[in-house]
């Protein structure tokens, strides 16, 4: 066995364990506290414990060893965990969402000019970068069912939970010439390929048809890299012809 040092470690004789305890007795009887040397039978007990003590050195060692290792490696597995990127997002721009007037068979815009009683169409382009997928994608739709206006500025809502941004907001302008509300029209969420194609709908039950129904919208699933596509919906406005 070696010493920490690099040197040969010797068990102590009984040689050494004399001398030790010659000490002992020197300076104990100095202090008046004995005045007798050790006997051969406490010699003899003192090296057994000895022996005992580092018998069992290189076995408390390793076991302290092990466990600091252990407790490295958890500790390092927790911080690459928490250290996680996230990745992918959900690409903001002032065209984000375009806004086509039903009714008036106009195209896809920002801002719109509407008619009181018209249908709207909201069309929410998602593009996803990367580096990864988005995947629990929700999207909500704040549009102002009680206060009219005449400058409508509804917020359309992503979340991302796993991006590097987890939330992205999109606000187009809709201008009426007489303060209106606008309500939901029910199943008219669908989700569209780059292409304009249908994908899935509120009213085949793919979605569900709370886009405008609650804080965090509904769920869309994932949005994987690379790939355009867009949540449309739906508005209608009310019919006030006044401007009271």
């Amino acid at each position: 066995m070696h010493s920490t040092f690099g040197t040969p470690w010797r068990y102590p004789g009984l040689n050494t364990i004399a001398v030790l305890t010659a000490t002992v007795s020197r300076q104990n009887h100095s202090r008046g506290r004995q005045r007798h040397p050790l006997g051969l039978n406490e010699r003899v007990a003192i090296v057994g414990v000895l022996v005992a003590v580092i018998a069992a050195l290189p076995a408390y060692l390793a076991l302290f060893a092990n466990g600091s290792k252990s407790r490295s490696s958890h500790l390092s597995n927790r911080a690459g965990a928490s250290a996680t990127p996230h990745t992918g997002q959900i690409v903001a721009s002032s065209r984000g969402v375009l806004v086509a007037d039903v009714t008036q068979g106009s195209q896809f815009r920002d801002p719109l000019r509407a008619e009181p009683c018209d249908e709207l169409e909201y069309r929410a382009r998602l593009y996803n970068p990367g580096p990864s997928s988005l995947t629990n994608v929700r999207i909500a739709a704040d549009i102002n069912t009680i206060t009219r206006y005449t400058r409508m500025i509804p917020t359309i809502v992503v979340y991302t939970p796993n991006g590097i941004i987890d939330e992205t907001a999109f606000q187009p302008r809709v201008i009426v010439p007489v303060a209106q509300t606008q309500e939901y029209v029910t199943q008219s969420t669908q989700i569209l390929d780059s292409a304009g194609h249908v994908v899935r709908t509120s009213a085949g039950k793919q979605l569900a048809d709370g886009i405008a129904a609650d804080a965090y919208g509904i769920s869309i699933g994932s949005v994987d890299v690379g790939v355009t596509e867009y949540v449309a919906f739906r508005t209608r406005l009310s019919c006030y012809r006044d401007r009271s």
